[in-house]
């Protein structure tokens, strides 16, 4: 069970890094 909730954290985590990416990266484009 941790192992699962440790992926589910880490692929959470990584989506938010790339969403966080992508809207500074739209700023900068402005």
């Amino acid at each position: 069970m941790v192992v699962v909730i440790t992926l589910i954290c880490s692929v959470i985590l990584a989506l938010m890094d790339a969403g966080w990416s992508r809207v500074t990266d739209w700023l900068y484009g402005l």
